[in-house]
């Protein structure tokens, strides 16, 4: 997305990242349209007017775009056929010339938001976004229309279009088991801020953090494609852990892990072995939604081996201080924040 100046609803309409802000899909749009609200109070009352049309309606261009070419293939069909504009070689004067040239261009240019808003219409009116989202401290079972079983963790949000539910978009984390489409062979997907996970037939684990994503395999076989200034594909096998982030120049991490440590969050319960407890506490955050501040930083690198519930947040911090290497303060005033001394 780029720095744009948005003067109508139409400059609004035709931007992709606007559209996916307005129908909640996750992404770096986020934060982009809500910094630019802040930048551009005086546009509030457009922008609100755009992003009330885009809900409103059925459906919306995510996935097609009317590019240019289309446009203009559009208008070397009207001239063919006898467009308004070429009216102009009938005039009588350059002055007449110039205002049928005018009107001709201001009737093709309907004809072909005419043109555009069909083509929507007819591609998306029948094809809205699905969307599921867990609030902290829970998990959500899912069957997707395809057959594919989700186990949606707690604050994380699933969306795809009705008529293509193999291609999702994660923000958070899930457990995915694909079943193999045998009549098409088509490819499941799954996109983050950071890469697509392309699989035909598998079961995976994908968690999109703060600043990068993690995707492993527990079995069959998933292509990485990374978003970066180039094409990049990864191959996995069984047991393989990759992080990448499309945010920063860090080399892919790839490694071997058991992984039924890393995915146990599907059964309720969060297994650590060996961990430091500042990565115990990331996992805590993102699935309760509090804050962590350490008064001693060394606390961070402190190893914690513990299973922990998922869905019981004061049971979690009593097993926490029953290992008796930190004591845990829950602080409601301010936010949702855990003192670590």
């Amino acid at each position: 997305m780029k720095e744009s100046n948005f003067e109508t609803i139409e400059d609004f309409l035709a931007d992709a990242s606007f559209r996916r802000w307005a129908l909640g899909e996750a992404g770096d749009h986020v934060s982009f349209w809500e910094n630019w609200l802040k930048q551009n109070p005086d546009k509030k009352e457009l922008l609100e007017q755009s992003f009330t049309l885009v809900r409103g309606l059925p459906f919306s261009i995510t996935e097609k775009k009317l590019e240019a070419s289309m446009l203009q293939e559009e208008w070397q069909k009207l001239q063919q056929k006898g467009n308004p504009s070429s009216y102009e070689l009938s005039a009588k004067s350059s002055a007449n010339r110039f205002r049928v040239r005018r009107l001709g261009l201001k009737i093709a240019a309907s004809l072909l938001l005419i043109i555009a808003a069909g083509f929507v219409i007819q591609q998306y009116v029948l094809n809205p976004l699905v969307r599921y989202s867990t609030p902290f401290g829970r998990q959500m079972s899912l069957v997707l229309p395809d057959s594919t079983t989700v186990e949606l963790n707690a604050n994380s949000i699933l969306s795809f279009r009705k008529q293509n539910p193999r291609k999702v978009w994660l923000d958070g984390e899930a457990f995915f088991h694909v079943k193999k489409k045998e009549a098409t062979g088509a490819n499941f997907l799954v996109l983050t801020n950071d890469l697509t996970v392309e699989v035909l037939g598998t079961s995976f684990n994908v968690v999109e953090k703060k600043d990068k994503t993690e995707v492993i395999l527990e079995e069959g076989s998933i292509r990485l494609n990374l978003k970066r200034d180039f094409e990049q594909e990864l191959l996995m096998k069984p047991g393989d852990l990759v992080a990448f982030s499309a945010r920063s120049d860090q080399n892919v991490e790839q490694r071997q892990v058991k992984t039924n440590v890393l995915t146990s969050w599907k059964d309720g319960v969060l297994e650590f072995e060996d961990t430091p407890l500042s990565e115990v506490m990331e996992r805590i955050e993102a699935i309760y939604g509090w804050k962590t501040i350490y008064f001693d930083e060394d606390l961070k690198s402190r190893k914690i081996s513990t299973p922990l519930p998922t869905e019981d947040l004061d049971s979690a911090l009593l097993i926490l201080e029953r290992l008796r290497i930190v004591t845990i303060e829950k602080v409601e005033e301010d936010g949702k924040t855990l003192l670590l001394r």
